[in-house]
């Protein structure tokens, strides 16, 4: 049986904004291949970015309405090259039609190729803020401009289909899970082939004009990529190479409060104050998770990355610095929290301190002299981090390449191997890992939005420089939330989030039924246990989701794959509950489809896939799920045993085995 090279948990590779990065990172002096435009309609700020079919990417700052690309040399030149905008925020802006016009009749297509060691002029790029796209159109000049890759799903005027909709397909209509590459799918907008060029990381699989790595559904079939059931081992699964997803973890009995808009919109009527206090919950609850593999990022076999980071320049919760005087003003920069197992975990000891030290190696934070474990994202890049375990005694593992080229240790993982994505003699390339916590207090959800685009930026083993973009996808911003416990053969006991159910007179989450003070009592004579929750959320995307019926600001999560597990309270390993032990359904009928656990991995478990779309909430909507525990793996159903038990709510698995998911804790104790 194949176990540990599956990394179970999200995690976002460390990094620092370039400007301020302290690795010295010289563009290659010898590249001399650019693109060049004249750029109309943008705010002061806007930046030009162009991505290669391989997925590595390029940038410019429009400057007095014109913006020069020089392209890295670690790629090839001829290859095809997608162009966009992004916003001087940050986010996501929009793609670039370039139309070809011969007779009364104009072509859109989606990319160039660049002439070698040359300036390739694009002409005059037009953009549309309100239509969230630009177009340019090859003539004069420009008429000999090589384009590729025809936009076949484009308006007559060259509005790509994913505009405005970050790629999101306003269909259900199918999957390409069982599609192989080269066969086709039949949209009410025409024929779409799956390529099987438009599968890497650059493509655009669904010929939407938005690249795999941006495009929240990169194959079309109208699910976001983090929940698509094509994303996984058995579909295509370009952007799972290095996606930007989520995790939020809550609990009855830890001290948190219940995170779900059914319970928040009941406490707080005012919208805006709602808002306020959600940001607040997901601020302390959430981690944002990124990953990328080396070979990705160059064209050029046997490169390994030396140094990577990440760049979020524009993006209002990526900051260097804490900043603003009230809690209502305050964004906490982020900070990169420790992680590892086997031998990479000794690499947090040593890089923030010795054994016995005192201070930290790296950042001292200043309401603590022992919190080396927060440091902040611009505070040093990969480079540095090792550096610095090593010269506070630590070693690589045996199995690690050469230090010099820093390509193990903290924040590499060695191949994915389901995915043998290396070039050349390294068929397996280099996982970069790592976790961050964006933090904007009050100011969250204003700040950390769907569309938000990050850039990798790394060091290669010849010096040369290189970067890949990717957007942030639709993410949870509540849990799934137990509401409700019928234990087997007893009556229904609810859970009251809005008043004060506490030990001591006030109200305190640590005292609420389902908590460690409250636990459920289930009988080991009749170990079942029926649940009701309610479905996470997430924040509709305007455009994106207009097809959704409603205004709600907030949307049930629909797609997911829900499981449960437990530990014992009492001492013991992970229990876990399979798709035989659970019974599901919910109050709008809804079928949940057994996903079972692939055998080929020792870590793989059976989920429940949930087949309801995403929709308005209420409270009248939520899942019933019923729980025999004498059907669960290492469980011991013996009166007195108690047991903390996680539901989680996932999407698909993605690259390295992690999945975007939420979850809640809740608590049992069995008795005769």
């Amino acid at each position: 049986m194949k176990t540990g090279r599956r990394i179970t948990s999200g995690l976002l590779i460390v990094g620092v904004i370039a400007s301020l990065s302290p690795v010295s990172i010289a563009d290659a002096a010898t590249a001399a291949t650019k693109l060049t435009a004249r750029v109309k309609g943008v705010a002061a700020g806007t930046q030009l970015l162009a991505v290669y079919t391989s997925g590595a990417s390029a940038r410019a700052k429009v400057s007095g309405g014109k913006a020069t690309i020089t392209l890295p040399k670690n790629v090839k030149a001829s290859g095809k090259i997608s162009l966009h905008l992004v916003n001087p925020n940050g986010s996501y802006g929009g793609s670039v039609s370039i139309g070809k016009t011969k007779g009364k009749k104009t072509t859109w297509y989606g990319s160039v190729s660049a002439r070698p060691k040359k300036t390739t002029s694009l002409g005059t790029i037009t953009y549309s803020a309100a239509q969230q796209y630009a177009s340019t159109k090859a003539a004069g000049a420009t008429a000999s401009l090589p384009v590729t890759g025809t936009l076949k799903n484009a308006s007559k005027a060259g509005k790509p289909a994913g505009a405005g909709r970050l790629g999101l397909a306003a269909s259900k209509a199918v999957s390409s899970a069982s599609l192989a590459k080269g066969d086709s799918i039949d949209w009410t907008w025409g024929v779409q082939a799956f390529a099987a060029a438009e599968q890497a990381a650059g493509g655009d699989l669904d010929g939407d004009g938005m690249p795999n790595t941006l495009d929240i559904d990169d194959d079309g079939d109208g699910f976001p990529d983090q929940l698509d059931q094509s994303a996984g081992k058995t579909g295509s699964k370009p952007t799972a190479l290095y996606d930007a997803f989520s995790s939020l973890t809550t609990g009855v009995g830890s001290g948190q409060s219940a995170i779900n808009y059914n319970i928040l919109s009941q406490k707080y009527a005012d919208p805006a104050e709602l808002r306020k206090q959600l940001s607040i919950l997901v601020d302390a609850n959430f981690t944002l998770n990124t990953r990328v593999v080396a070979p990705f990022l160059t064209e050029v076999q046997n490169l390994s990355i030396r140094d990577a980071w990440i760049d979020c320049t524009g993006l209002a919760w990526c900051l260097t610095e804490d900043s603003g005087s009230t809690l209502d003003t305050f964004v906490s920069a982020p900070r990169i929290l420790s992680w590892g197992d086997g031998n990479i975990k000794d690499y947090w000891k040593y890089a923030f301190r010795k054994d016995g030290q005192t201070t930290c190696s790296i950042y001292v934070p200043t309401s603590s002299t022992d919190g080396c474990k927060s440091v902040k994202w611009s505070e040093f890049t990969m480079h540095k981090m090792l550096t610095a375990a090593k010269a506070n005694g630590g070693s690589m593992p045996a199995n690690a390449p050469t230090w010099t080229d820093h390509t193990g240790g903290f924040g590499l993982y060695d191949a994915y191997h389901e995915y043998p994505a290396g070039k050349g003699a390294n068929s397996s390339g280099f996982d970069l890992t790592a976790n961050v916590q964006p933090r904007g207090y009050t100011k969250f959800l204003d700040n950390f939005k769907a569309g938000d685009v990050l850039t990798v930026k790394a060091t290669m083993s010849d010096g040369t420089s290189t970067e890949i973009s990717m957007t942030i996808a639709p993410f949870f911003v509540t849990a799934p939330t137990i509401f409700a416990y019928t234990p087997g053969g007893g009556a229904e006991a609810t859970v009251d989030y809005l008043t004060a159910e506490s030990c001591n007179g006030t109200d305190q989450p640590g005292c609420r039924l389902g908590s460690e003070s409250r636990r459920v009592k289930v009988s080991a004579a009749n170990p079942k246990l029926t649940v009701k929750f309610w479905r996470p959320q997430r924040l509709r995307i305007p455009g994106a989701d207009d097809a959704i019926a409603g205004t709600d600001t907030y949307l049930d999560m629909g797609s997911l794959n829900y499981r449960v597990s437990g530990y014992s309270g009492d001492g013991g390993q992970w229990g876990y509950c399979f798709n035989t032990a659970v019974t599901i359904s919910d109050t709008n009928g809804s079928t949940f489809a057994e996903v079972k656990a692939d055998p080929q991995y020792s870590n793989s478990f059976d989920y429940y896939k949930d087949g309801s779309a995403d929709a308005a909430p209420s409270a009248g909507r939520f899942v019933t799920a019923v729980f025999d525990f004498s059907k669960c793996k290492d469980i011991s159903v013996t009166a007195g045993k108690n047991y903390t038990f996680r539901l989680d709510a996932a999407g698909e698995e993605l690259f390295g085995g992690s999945r975007t998911n939420a979850n809640q804790n809740f608590n049992i104790t069995f008795t005769s």
